[in-house]
Order: structure tokens, then C-alpha cells, then sequence
């Protein structure tokens, strides 16, 4: 397969940045709006700032967490990993501009890398007591709602998939056994691909259609195998070394029920 040119990698680039900004929107206002609880909390904690400051962030993003988690669950897949990254900017802009403000106007005492040291604390607050509580109670303190997904390519998608279901948008939803959605996945008609993301919106790959076979690749365009729709319906699934690994039936409600080998 030849490699992609420099101009075709850019586009795909750019068409990934614009499908993350289009698919993401919950993610990025719930990330944005982080700074919120700090304005509110400098107002409920006067005084006490830091404190304030330093919980409510790390409440809120477990509320916001478990909001994308029913999210997912309905099936829409939002990026988690996006959240919290936009969420400690957020977290880390605000209190920097609010520390450097209190310098200003005479309020606190602090040196600029201790405001950025203070507020990288701040951001990453959460971690720390993820850590701390990891310590103390093991995996049970990371329940599923913080439990990023498995599927990290597309040959672990199409094996882990029970079910599909097509949104009125187009994109394609895959659950697994126990009905989480794993990931989405959608056509483009003007390249006649498939693109392919897990649960956490990352992107696992694409397959290439020709005919009634599809061929598939992982993120780095790597081989990862192919599918056979037949004449009765039902489509079979070969990994890349050619072994059956299951197949697929349409059913009328456009849903797709998938059974392993």
C-alpha cells in the first residue's frame, strides 16, 4: 500500500481535528466551563480560597465524568481524556489569572513560578487523589466511569462488538456484550472509507471498501484483516492472518448482531 502524501496526511489530520470538534461538543463546553466552579467557589470560600479552589474543580469533574459516562452509555461516544485535558487548562488559565490579579493588586505574595507551580498543583488536584485513593482501596477506587476503553484498534473492536446500531446521523454505534458502547464508526462517501473510534472518541482505524470485502487497517495503516458480506445476508470476519474469527447478521431495525467463532 503506498504511503499517503505529505498534502493527504494534513487533510486527514484537519478532517480528524474538525470531526473531534464536531463530535465532542458536550466534552468541550462541560472542559471549558470548569472555570465556573472556581469563580463561584472564590465567592462561597472568601478567605479560604485554596481550599475551595482545589475540591470543587475535582467535584465537578466527577460529576462531568459520570455525565459522559450516561453519554457514552446512550451511545454517543464522547472523548473522557479530551474532558479532563481541557478541563485542567481551564483550571490552570483561571487560577493563574486569578493568582496573578491577587499579586496585583496587593492581595498575595507570589513570584511567577510559584503562581505556575500553584496552579499546576491545583489542575491536576484530581490525580492526586485518584493516586492517594488508588493506595488505600486498589483498582475498586477506579470504578467504570474512569475506566478508559479497551479497544485500541479495529481488529479489537469488530471482536469485542455484539451489537451495532446505526444513529439517525449516519454513525455507527458498537456495544459489547454487556451493552457498553465500545466504540463508532463512520462512512464517507466521498472516499468510499470507513473510519473507526473507541468509546473514548481516539481513533482506532479505518477500513477500505471494494465490492462486498472490506479490508482493514489500524491507526498507523497497518493490515488487521478483512470481512466477506455473502449472499445469505450474514458477513464473515477474518483477522490478517486469514482465520476466522466470526460473522455478523442484519437484522430489520438496523441493528447488527455479531457472533464470535
Amino acid at each position: 500500500m503506498e504511503k499517503a502524501s505529505l498534502k493527504e496526511r494534513f487533510v486527514e489530520f484537519m478532517g480528524r481535528i474538525k470531526f473531534e470538534l464536531k463530535n465532542n461538543i458536550v466534552t468541550m463546553i462541560l472542559g471549558i466551563c470548569t472555570i465556573v466552579p472556581i469563580i463561584i467557589a472564590l465567592n462561597i470560600f472568601d478567605g479560604n480560597a485554596v481550599i475551595g479552589l482545589a475540591v470543587v474543580p475535582v467535584i465537578y469533574r466527577l460529576i462531568c465524568n459520570i455525565i459522559l459516562w450516561i453519554v457514552k452509555k446512550a451511545g454517543r461516544p464522547e472523548n473522557t481524556n479530551l474532558f479532563n485535558g481541557i478541563s485542567r487548562i481551564s483550571v490552570f488559565i483561571g487560577f493563574f489569572i486569578l493568582c496573578c490579579l491577587s499579586v496585583a493588586l496587593g492581595r498575595e505574595e507570589m513570584g511567577i513560578i510559584e503562581i505556575i507551580l500553584f496552579s499546576l498543583v491545583i489542575a491536576y488536584f484530581d490525580k492526586v487523589l485518584i493516586i492517594i485513593a488508588k493506595s488505600f482501596f486498589g483498582v475498586m477506587a477506579m470504578p467504570e466511569i474512569f475506566i478508559g476503553s479497551g479497544v485500541d484498534n479495529v481488529g479489537s473492536l469488530m471482536s469485542s462488538t455484539k451489537t451495532t446500531f446505526e444513529r439517525p446521523d449516519g454513525a455507527k454505534i458498537y456495544k459489547d456484550a454487556n451493552g457498553k458502547t465500545i466504540g463508532m464508526s463512520r462512512y464517507n462517501e466521498k472516499t468510499g472509507e470507513t473510519t473507526y473510534w473507541n468509546e473514548n472518541m481516539k481513533y482506532v482505524g479505518k477500513s477500505t471498501s471494494n465490492g462486498n470485502t472490506k479490508t482493514y487497517f489500524d491507526s498507523k495503516l497497518n493490515y488487521e484483516g478483512k470481512s466477506e458480506k455473502q449472499s445469505n445476508g450474514n458477513t464473515n470476519y477474518y483477522d490478517k492472518n486469514l482465520n476466522y474469527k466470526g460473522k455478523s447478521r442484519d437484522n430489520s431495525n438496523k441493528t447488527t448482531t455479531h457472533f464470535k467463532e
